[in-house]
């Protein structure tokens, strides 16, 4: 469980492409909870790191009036972007339909660090599919404010509580590179082998 006092941190690692991981019913969701008292600086804080369109957001985030909750960081060289998913609270995936077919390759770093995480895309791509299959169920369409609201409340008094799922570490190593070289060599095997037959 999260001590109280300090706020939680969530984390959001990586590019943040404006029309497929548009995150503005995410900022939406923020303000919205913010105006309902349910949130402020003191109980969270959410860093969105190298988004690669600051100024655009920025705009957004200020509009909003949530930048006292909502920062946006330069990038980190590629161990210390991994340390900071692991020491975070929560990692947060931004994912749009237009993109179901795809899963963003930070999701794997996210396993690995064995925090929760909250997806903000379509229940029905490829994402939602390889969370699920590790038990992360704190999915939520990314374009669904209200949705969101709920959704982003659940979480954090998950975090809170301690009482939020997270992986266990065997599942993790089912998508590691050495399990998956693992197949690939067993793959080749069987091919070999149908070969010489």
């Amino acid at each position: 469980a999260k001590k109280s006092g300090e706020p939680i941190v969530l984390v959001h690692s990586g590019v943040i492409y404006p029309a497929e991981r548009n995150p503005i019913h995410f900022f939406k969701a923020v303000s919205i909870l913010k105006k309902q008292n349910h949130i402020n600086s003191k109980r969270l804080k959410i860093i969105l790191r190298a988004t690669g369109h600051d100024e655009l957001y920025q705009e957004m985030i200020a509009s909003l009036s949530i930048e006292d909750i909502i920062s946006l960081e330069p990038s980190l060289p590629y161990r210390d972007a991994l340390y900071e998913m692991m020491s975070a609270d929560g990692l947060i995936i931004l994912q749009g339909k237009g993109c179901n077919h795809q899963v963003p390759a930070k999701i794997y770093e996210y396993f690995r660090s064995y925090r929760p995480i909250l997806a903000l895309t379509d229940g029905h791509g490829d994402t939602a599919m390889t969370m699920t299959q590790l038990n992360y169920h704190n999915i939520v369409c990314l374009d669904k404010t209200n949705d969101i609201v709920d959704a982003l409340i659940s979480f954090l008094n998950g975090i809170e509580s301690g009482n939020i799922m997270v992986t266990d570490k065997i599942k993790v190593s089912e998508y590691s590179r050495y399990s998956a070289t693992k197949k690939l060599a067993r793959c080749l095997d069987s091919i070999i082998a149908d070969s010489t037959q």
